[in-house]
């Protein structure tokens, strides 16, 4: 079964009309059933987010979610800046960023430099986010997600 709907369109402009365009569009009705309905395949990266995902290590501790986050912080800070090495070529200083998307289990896919200030501080950056644990995963409405994540990392040479 085939039906025609026309619109008009009117573009009004200093209490006159100015321009007029009428479309036809032709409508198909198609039936369906619930078996003929599949999930779509793009995968959602929900932003933004109800419980964020965070570096592990605090999970088993006796405190508040606000304190949690302050201490996967600074398990993170601690992490990375203890397995980071300055580049023995370079003589740069700044701040890179690395992205990365935590999944629904809590590892680090895809991760790139999005922001480099070279001499090897980039590469030196992925390599750390490489070697990171587990995080604990993001929520949304009781269901875990993935999450981007962006992570800068200031390097500074020492005087």
């Amino acid at each position: 079964m085939k039906k025609t709907l026309y619109f008009l369109l009117a573009f009004i402009g200093m209490n006159c009309i100015s321009n007029v365009a009428i479309a036809s569009f032709n409508i198909q009705y198609v039936q369906t059933s619930l078996d003929t309905l599949k999930p779509s395949p793009i995968e959602e990266i929900i932003d933004p987010i109800r419980v964020m995902p965070r570096f592990p290590g605090c999970e088993d501790l006796d405190i508040s979610t606000k304190e949690k986050k302050k201490c996967a912080e600074e398990k993170m800070l601690e992490f990375v800046y203890g397995n980071l090495k300055y580049p023995a070529n370079a003589c740069v200083e700044g701040m890179i960023v690395i992205n990365f998307t935590i999944d629904e289990e809590g590892n680090i896919i895809n991760p790139k430099v999005v922001r480099d200030i070279g001499g090897g501080a980039g590469e030196e950056g992925l390599r750390v986010v490489k070697l990171m644990p587990k995080w604990i995963p993001a929520e949304e409405f009781g269901k875990l997600v993935k999450v981007n994540f962006n992570l800068p990392i200031r390097f500074k040479l020492q005087q």
